[in-house]
């Protein structure tokens, strides 16, 4: 906000005595009139831009921005500013003379600044958007009139980043990935071979997405995201330190030992069959009741999760996941196991 108040700041000093621009309208009412005339400076702006600017000097400000003076076309929507406005002619056909100054120059910037400062992502129909790429380009047809070269780049540098950040709202989906780790740095995110900053949102076209995040001395977490229009995503993940430690793993109810067992393996904790110092003991207790809810089974299930190491007990937790449908057990144990596995990784 700061920034905006500064860039129209910095507009209120520039130069503006002389007419850049007139026209003259004809109508049937004075409103027709001034109108057409409207219409006419909007059509001619484009045309004068490039007439009365040497184009070859700031060649560098137009066109290496991805929306250079040559893609821009302009309407008769244009909103002007502080329009002065002279009557030619009355009855029966009005005509009236519409001047553009650096004092309407000015005003309008202004006014533009301000209808495209705010958060894009709160866009919710087509007609916002179609408004906001109106609103624009206006702007980029209005900048260059700015006498003050450092002034006018500030411009076109904010307008660069508003047309940046409306395509991607617009056409793009996007997938923030976040860590519980204090420490990012050093922090690797892979999408399409394409390196992305940590805790920052990463923009995508529609589609399915592999990511590979990396971190010297901790374990690669691979994932997948599927990306539509304006999709957005958060993801958290938490990076697990490597670990040269072997643990036994007790589970006192063999239905669940391998389902256990591949959760914690596929996860790098390291399960051996001979004797160590460290272990993780798991105590499973289900009782599926009589009762249904909505035609399916219920059950009570409560894991109970102990972790020593060198022999020495660590971390001990009892999850209660009480009047859980049958059918989702597996989900159930998944998230449990979830939660351990990062406290896990924290504890040893």
């Amino acid at each position: 906000m700061k920034k905006i108040i500064l860039l129209i700041l910095i507009l209120n000093s520039v130069l503006f005595s002389d007419i850049i621009l007139k026209a003259v309208g004809t109508g049937s009412t004075i409103g027709e009139a001034k109108k057409d005339a409207l219409n006419i400076i909007s059509q001619n702006l484009f045309t004068e831009v490039k007439s009365t600017i040497d184009i070859e000097n700031y060649k560098d400000e137009f066109y290496n921005y991805n929306f250079g003076l040559k893609d821009i076309r302009v309407n008769s929507n244009m909103v002007f500013q502080k329009m002065k406005y002279k009557i030619l002619n009355n009855k029966p056909i009005y005509k009236v003379e519409a001047i553009f100054d650096r004092d309407s120059l000015i005003y309008s910037i202004k006014y533009l600044i301000s209808e495209t400062n705010f958060d894009y992502s709160s866009i919710r129909n087509k007609h916002e958007f179609e408004t906001q790429e109106q609103n624009l380009k206006m702007l980029s047809v209005l900048y260059p009139y700015i006498l003050n070269r450092g002034k006018r780049l500030e411009v076109r540098d904010y307008i660069v980043k508003k047309k940046d950040i409306l395509y991607k709202t617009k056409n793009l989906g996007y997938i923030y990935i976040y860590f519980t780790n204090p420490d990012i740095d050093g922090i690797t995110i892979l999408i399409n071979n394409k390196i992305y900053p940590a805790n920052t949102k990463i923009y995508l076209e529609k589609g399915i997405y592999e990511y590979l995040i990396k971190k010297d001395g901790y374990y690669d977490v691979i994932g997948k995201v599927v990306i539509n229009n304006r999709s957005k995503l958060n993801r958290k993940i938490s990076l697990h330190k490597k670990t040269n430690l072997k643990f036994n793993l007790f589970v006192d109810n063999i239905e669940f030992y391998d389902i256990i067992k591949d959760k914690l393996t596929d996860n790098h904790i390291k399960i051996v069959s001979y004797k160590t110092n460290n272990s993780i003991k798991i105590s499973v207790k289900k009782r599926i009741k009589d009762k249904s809810l909505y035609g399916m089974q219920i059950e009570d299930l409560i894991i109970n999760i102990e972790l020593y190491k060198n022999n020495k007990l660590i971390f001990t937790k009892k999850y209660k996941k009480l009047n859980s449908f049958l059918h989702l057990e597996q989900i159930t144990i998944d998230n449990i196991l979830k939660h351990f596995i990062d406290v896990f990784f924290e504890k040893v």
